[in-house]
C-alpha cells in the first residue's frame, strides 16, 4: 500500500472515531476551554488528550491550521454531511483554543 492509500483511510478513521465519540470529545474540551477562559494554562490538559487520542488531536489540529487540506480529503473521500457538520461545530465553539493548540503542536516540535 502506498501513502496515498493509507493516509485517507487514517483520516477517515479519525473522522469516524470523532464522530462516534463526539459527547465525550465535546464535554472534554468545553473543559479545557473553561480553564483557558479563567487563564489556567491547558498545554498540560492537551497533552494528555494528545497522548491518549493521538489521531483526534491531530484531526483538531489540522480542522483549525489545515482547513483547505480538511476540506479537500473531505470531498475527496465523501465524508457524511452530518459528521461534516460535526466538525465545523467544533472548530466555531473551541475556536478560542486554536493559538493554544498550535502552540502546544509547536513547543512539542523544539
Amino acid at each position: 500500500m502506498t501513502w496515498e492509500e493509507v493516509e485517507p483511510k487514517a483520516f477517515k478513521t479519525a473522522v469516524d472515531e470523532f464522530f462516534k465519540d463526539a459527547v465525550e470529545i465535546f464535554a472534554y474540551f468545553d473543559i479545557v476551554l473553561e480553564h483557558f477562559n479563567e487563564g489556567k494554562s491547558i498545554q498540560e490538559e492537551l497533552r494528555k488528550f494528545r497522548e491518549e487520542r493521538p489521531s483526534i488531536f491531530n484531526l483538531i489540529y489540522n480542522i483549525f491550521h489545515k482547513p483547505e487540506e480538511v476540506s479537500d480529503k473531505i470531498e475527496r473521500i465523501g465524508v457524511e454531511k452530518e459528521k461534516v457538520e460535526k466538525l465545523e461545530e467544533f472548530k466555531k465553539r473551541f475556536k478560542k483554543l486554536a493559538e493554544e493548540i498550535d502552540l502546544f503542536v509547536l513547543s512539542e516540535i523544539l
